[in-house]
């Protein structure tokens, strides 16, 4: 009920304001309706799975296009379309180039339109009204779906093709059954992602003058960014944004010293926003991990300190918590285009863990269709040892960091014993049915740089994905306040300009400050003029500090296998070995391989030399009703010493190999292929490729 009054809300203030296919015979989907075959003749707008003998090439797929709408791809070899007229059909199967590679036709049931996370519709529940978020397949199909279910709900918002209607559970069906609907799923609000541990220490820890302050509190010192900074490479030339509760008091005149010449710019996003203050207090917080100059403290700098910041503020004073727009591009395109190519999320939706769903989708859509855009989103903050085995269980992802390009950044422990929360894990309120056993009951929140937060969100995600991709310090960080009265002092004041907190929300922004850095170094050392998403988030990877066995030792309670893993990822987040390694190492992004096609780079290694290679690309966008999310399949090969290696991970939208050690002088050959490219730019799926020869 609180939701609809919500929605209701919005909209007056709106109004105000203006499954798995084998060889293309069997589809499973998200919510396990077997789609069976039926003969018929298809009319114009029917739904339909056409299902193919092997992948299509792109000229092929082109050939395809020339009969029916493509609206997504169904793995494996399966593509959902829409009929274009009553003869299309007829005229595809009668096409001698592509009639003899298809399987098999079905009828798409409308059942996998509706995300598992929705109520089943019955008898019982027919007049509870619910709100739901629609994904249509196009923009042009908002009107006549306005139109056609106008007399359902009064009450519809649309930005782009996604709309939120507010309608009775009966009226599910039909809404399913309309062609033009791709996915539904109930609506759900955001949150920011600092964890209420309910447990401050009181002020009187602290000296609150930077005395007792060493340098490890803002968490940059276990992440080794003196290490670029003694290079100069700080942040120059680089614009950062970020999305959350504001920046300090939203005006120039008054901006904290901290943020005076960092701001590139800063606008409201919500419905009913007026200005980008803060104050709630954690948008500020963020923003100083990212870029905080450091002047009101001498010490307490961001991460890309060099680098000028847009704050985008989603906070909804009517709310009295944050709001993202109805379509998600919307506000990633607005940083884009004032020159941000990072762009920082410490929110995430609290339903489904581990789901792809619709925000997933579209981070991922946004993501391809501007290859040298990163986002970066927190995992979420829901680990827990429900089991009471001293292991933090798996499979708590929030959406939308369960996203295939996203960097995902779950938390590890900083190390400050100073200030924030000092406590035994088993003394804290929020311990109850978490965290009871040992050894995390016993243990600290930022007593051991390796080891992971207990409540940072694990994976896998829910088709398997290996998640999240790294971890940063997320406990008792010390960063910037927002100086609005009433802003939350989150984790406990240290002075009036600066507080502590802890969450992913706070390991996320100090991983995008790392982001800007390694963009800012493949830019000017490398020579890069605008380097993929891709090559960043795997550049942070690659060079990560795995931190096995973790903070508990090789025992029984080992907390992490080698990275990695559904934990760490592929570990903490290092400068210091991206910066001893990376000017030797070799970066590249290419304009990518259609299905069949590879790429060979060569490489000369002496006799003892051991050679680290990854791979990685953004790819295309999954349909949300799909049991597996990853759409193009590239692979890596390695020829050394006459033997060939290959990963082919078609899962995961990266393949790491190596160390490979040569036995001898000689010439080693990586081999990128395009396993399958059913949805490529331009035809084929862009890449980008990391190797260290030490």
């Amino acid at each position: 009920m609180k939701r609809i009054l919500v929605f209701i809300l919005l909209l007056v203030l709106q109004k105000s304001l203006a499954s798995l296919a084998y060889n293309g015979l069997q589809l499973r989907f998200t919510n396990s309706n077997l789609l069976n075959h039926n003969e018929k003749v298809y009319k114009s707008e029917d739904l339909l799975l056409i299902s193919f003998n092997r992948d299509l090439s792109h000229q092929e797929q082109s050939e395809l296009k020339r009969y029916v709408e493509v609206y997504g791809y169904i793995p494996s070899k399966t593509y959902l379309v829409e009929v274009k007229t009553n003869t299309s059909i007829l005229a595809l199967t009668s096409n001698d180039k592509i009639s003899s590679l298809i399987t098999q036709i079905q009828d798409y049931d409308f059942r996998n339109k509706i995300s598992d996370q929705a109520l089943k519709p019955s008898v019982f529940n027919k007049d509870l009204r619910q709100v739901f978020y629609i994904s249509l397949y196009k923009e042009k199909h908002v009107r006549s779906f306005k139109q056609k279910f106008k007399n359902v709900s009064e009450k519809i918002i649309c930005e782009g093709r996604f709309c939120i209607i507010e309608t009775k559970m009966a009226d599910l069906i039909n809404l399913a059954s309309y062609s033009k609907v791709e996915w539904i799923e109930p609506y759900q609000s955001i949150q920011t992602l600092e964890i209420r541990l309910d447990d401050v220490t009181e002020r009187s820890m602290t000296a609150g003058d930077y005395s007792d302050l060493n340098g490890f509190e803002n968490g940059t010192k276990v992440m080794n960014f003196e290490s670029l900074w003694s290079k100069g490479v700080t942040g120059q030339n680089q614009i950062v944004s970020y999305a959350d509760t504001g920046l300090d008091t939203g005006d120039v005149a008054t901006l904290s010293l901290d943020f005076k010449n960092n701001l590139y710019s800063g606008f409201a996003f919500a419905v009913d926003g007026k200005s980008w203050f803060d104050p709630m207090g954690h948008g500020t917080h963020v923003a100083g991990s990212i870029v905080s100059s450091g002047e009101n403290s001498n010490l307490l700098r961001g991460g890309a300190f060099g680098a000028k910041i847009i704050a985008q503020s989603m906070w909804s004073p009517l709310l009295g918590g944050l709001m993202v727009p109805v379509k998600l591009a919307n506000l990633f395109d607005a940083a884009y285009k004032q020159g941000a190519r990072i762009h920082s999320n410490s929110w995430g939706k609290n339903a489904g863990y581990g789901v792809y769903d619709s925000f997933s989708q579209q981070v991922d859509e946004f993501m391809f269709n501007n290859q040298d855009f990163l986002l970066l989103f927190a995992a979420g903050n829901e680990g827990a040892d429900k089991d009471s085995n001293g292991k933090i269980d798996e499979g708590s992802l929030l959406s939308p960091a369960t996203a295939k390009n996203v960097l995902t950044v779950g938390a590890s422990e900083n190390l400050t014993k100073l200030g924030g929360i000092q406590k035994q894990i088993k003394d804290l309120k929020s311990a109850k049915g978490k965290w009871e056993a040992d050894p995390i009951a016993s243990s600290y929140v930022s007593d051991n740089e390796n080891g992971v937060a207990m409540f940072s969100s694990r994976g896998p995600t829910a088709d398997k994905r290996r998640k999240p991709d790294i971890v940063s310090p997320g406990t008792n960080i010390l960063s910037t306040r927002s100086h609005v009265p009433g802003a939350s002092p989150l984790w406990g004041e240290y002075n009036k300009d600066y507080v502590w907190a802890g969450g992913t929300s706070m390991a996320t922004p100090l991983t995008a400050g790392a982001a800007v850095l390694v963009r800012q170094y493949l830019i000017e050392k490398k020579g890069l003029s605008s380097p993929y998403a891709s090559l960043i988030k795997g550049s942070l990877m690659f060079f990560a500090k795995d931190m096995y066995p973790g903070q508990y030792g090789d025992g029984d309670l080992r907390e992490l296998e080698h990275a990695p893993d559904n934990n760490q990822g592929f570990g903490r987040t290092d400068l210091h070995k991206f910066s001893e390694a990376a000017d030797s190492a070799v970066f590249i992004d290419d304009l990518g391989l259609a299905t069949n096609e590879t790429k060979e780079f060569k490489i000369q290694m002496l006799k003892g030399q051991s050679l680290k290679a990854m791979l990685i690309y953004t790819d295309a966008p999954s349909l949300p009703s799909v049991q597996k999310n990853l759409v193009n399949d590239l692979s890596l090969t390695v020829i050394v010493d006459g033997n060939v290696s290959l990963v082919n991970n078609t899962i995961n939208n990266y393949e790491i190999m190596g160390p490979i050690t040569a036995s001898a002088d000689e010439e080693v050959r990586l081999v990128v292929k395009g396993e399958s490219v059913p949805i490529g730019l331009n035809g084929k799926q862009p890449f980008s490729l990391i190797y260290k020869v030490e």
